[in-house]
């Protein structure tokens, strides 16, 4: 909790720690799980407040409900990626360089086979704080 408060969230719901319990509304809300996941957090959105989804359409499980509660709460709900293009990734550049966004790198592996197994083997817990980054700078 106190690594997303280091982020800048002004309030943590710690799903984890015995569910989303919380009076707070929200105006924006980032989905990166889809399903019952993001049906709970609905509840917490205010009225015409906006949601950014890393879901497609075609990936969705979406419990029966949502539909209906997302038309109650007037949400705007928009499917947001980015192509890893020379554009998008220099836009990344400016944001992080102008400290808008803060990238968190959590390990920095040799760009080697043994690299790529160990990163892969990281990303698989579930647990990874950040990005990992495999590097020919070693």
């Amino acid at each position: 909790m106190e690594f997303v408060r280091d982020l800048g969230a002004d309030e943590v719901l710690a799903y984890d720690l015995g569910g989303l319990n919380t009076t707070t509304e929200f105006d924006f809300m980032l989905d990166t799980l889809g399903g019952s996941s993001y049906g709970d957090a609905l509840k917490f959105m205010k009225k015409n407040s906006v949601v950014a989804t890393i879901i497609s359409g075609r990936d969705a499980v979406r419990p029966d409900y949502i539909d209906a509660v997302e038309e109650e709460r007037q949400l705007t709900v928009k499917f947001v990626f980015t192509r890893p293009d020379g554009r998008n990734m220099n836009h990344i550049r400016e944001l992080v360089e102008a400290q808008k966004i803060k990238p968190v790198v959590a390990e920095v592996l040799p760009l080697t086979i043994d690299g790529a197994r160990k990163a892969h083997r990281l990303s698989q817990t579930g647990r990874v704080r950040g990005k990992i980054v495999l590097s020919n700078n070693n």
